[in-house]
């Protein structure tokens, strides 16, 4: 019971979450209009960067992860697999990465927001060597999944998660 009660308090909050999701605007003669939100930009748009720390570790000697943001979409390389977009080149924005730009005062120097990656596919390949490369590999994808928040400081990407802890650092790549 006491579950349930629960669940309805989180129901509850998310309601309320989304119906604010409206911002009501009136113009200088009460004329009142309504928008959503601050649609997202795409502050991540045609960016590529390779993985240097994980959950605040090295990666293991001799391997190599990448994420490259394009036209809405992610993809890269795990370790071992290629991954991307379930749907690539389609309208639909649900396969689509979110990313928002914080700028306000309160920001710091660095480019900074929140940070949705959607599900994607993984190819399937298994690599015995190096030594864990399998492992870092499962390691890595949870993590992108759990991306909440990015920081860009000049060619470093940070990714951090819902509790705020940095999970992903990356360095920019050449295109």
């Amino acid at each position: 019971m006491k579950g349930l009660r629960k669940l309805g308090y989180w129901f509850s909050v998310l309601c309320l979450l989304t119906a604010c999701n409206t911002l009501e605007i009136r113009s200088e003669q009460g004329a009142k209009s309504t928008s959503a939100s601050p649609e997202p930009v795409a502050p991540l748009d045609g960016t590529s960067w390779r993985l240097v720390s994980l959950n605040g570790h090295d990666l293991i000697e001799d391997t190599r992860i990448t994420l490259r943001f394009a036209d809405g979409f992610v993809q890269g390389f795990a370790g071992c697999n290629a991954y991307r977009p379930l749907i690539i080149g389609s309208d639909d924005e649900t396969h689509q990465y979110r990313a928002t730009r914080d700028d306000s005062p309160a920001a710091d120097a660095a480019q900074s927001g929140s940070l949705t990656i959607p599900s994607f596919i993984i190819t399937e390949k298994d690599c015995p060597s190096p030594g864990g490369v399998m492992e870092q590999e499962r390691t890595y994808v949870e993590a992108l999944r759990n991306a909440a928040a990015y920081r860009v400081i000049e060619d470093r990407l940070e990714i951090d998660n819902i509790e705020g802890e940095t999970i992903l650092v990356f360095v920019r790549e050449d295109e």
